[in-house]
């Protein structure tokens, strides 16, 4: 009697939980309050070659009304490795995690995220996201030392897409 409905969820989930593809446009999936966090602002700078860190700083923000959160992330690991972070690693704010479940380069990555919050006085939440960036979100520049830094084009948005939650 109710596996009809349990397939039918986990059916449901499977495909919120598809990565966004390229070649849709980002806001219109995110319409909604809560449907996706959202990064605001995102930065990457890699140096020349394999000599030093790569860095990356963005902010997200949940937008669901029971907490409308923001908060800064960031990380670094050692150019030339695969060292981007593939746990989740928290934020600023210790409620919000994030990764890179895949990372072909700075302008080309999948991202994971997850937010923890109180939904009520007694109930809390922990929800699950995950997106997708593109060479076409960014502005790149090279400084005079190598140092190539991207930055999330003022008009871009990159929306995480909410696909689980559990209470």
């Amino acid at each position: 009697m109710y596996l009809p409905t349990v397939l039918a969820g986990f059916f449901a989930l499977s495909a919120v939980a598809m990565p966004l593809s390229s070649l849709e446009p980002r806001d219109l999936k995110c319409a909604r309050p809560g449907d996706c966090n959202r990064l605001l602002d995102f930065t990457i700078s890699t140096p020349r070659g394999n000599d030093g860190q790569i860095k990356v700083d963005f902010t997200i923000w949940d937008d669901n009304k029971a907490t409308n959160a923001t908060t800064t992330c960031s990380a670094s690991w050692k150019a030339g490795t695969d060292g981007w972070p593939q746990q989740y690693t928290t934020c600023d704010d210790d409620e919000f995690e994030w990764s890179f479940s895949k990372f072909n380069s700075a302008t080309e990555w999948h991202m994971e995220a997850a937010h923890g919050y109180l939904d009520s006085p007694n109930f809390y939440v922990r929800s699950f996201f995950n997106g997708t960036a593109v060479d076409a979100d960014f502005k790149c520049e090279t400084d005079a030392t190598g140092t190539r830094e991207c930055s999330l084009k003022p008009d871009r948005v990159i929306n995480l897409r909410w696909y689980a939650s559990i209470a």
